[in-house]
């Protein structure tokens, strides 16, 4: 059996956030699931990354700077993304997803409010995570993922 690509993970978890957000979420309506969509798509676009920066690294067009995910991100947003042309909101959708993620993990206080969900700090400054965020976040890492889908495939075969 051949293992499958990052690439198609990636695919499956946008397929998995996509189905959560249209057919479950409206189903119960609780914007705690806000949170599993936002997570699917950062795990989405993580094995994207990893995927274009792993074959990078494969046919040596870059140095590894080792194996974790901020690594391999710092590559991609400094050298891959100008290489590739790949637009900048982009990487300002990775690093919004990002902060949501983080801030959802160091958060003290949440809570869900209004078909948001609410994410507080430690001081209490308030990050709100609603469901057409969400939609968004869908739609642009759908067409992130198809880029490097293409990135990936014009680069396999190059090299075969």
């Amino acid at each position: 059996m051949e293992p499958v690509s990052l690439i198609e993970l990636a695919k499956k978890e946008i397929y998995n956030a996509n189905y959560l957000y249209t057919v479950t979420l409206p189903l119960v309506n609780e914007p705690k699931l806000l949170l599993s969509v936002l997570t699917r798509i950062q795990k989405a676009l993580e094995y994207a990354i990893t995927e274009l920066v792993d074959l990078e690294i494969k046919y040596k067009f870059v140095e590894s700077h080792g194996t974790s995910f901020d690594s391999k991100y710092d590559i991609f947003k400094l050298k891959l993304v100008d290489f590739y042309r790949i637009d900048k909101k982009y990487v300002n959708l990775i690093e919004q997803i990002r902060t949501y993620a983080t801030k959802h993990k160091n958060s003290p206080v949440e809570f869900t409010k209004n078909d948001s969900f609410i994410i507080c700090d430690n001081n209490y400054n308030v990050l709100v995570l609603s469901k057409s965020q969400i939609s968004v976040f869908l739609q642009d890492s759908k067409s992130f993922i198809n880029i490097v889908d293409t990135c990936v495939s014009g680069r396999d075969v190059f090299h075969r």
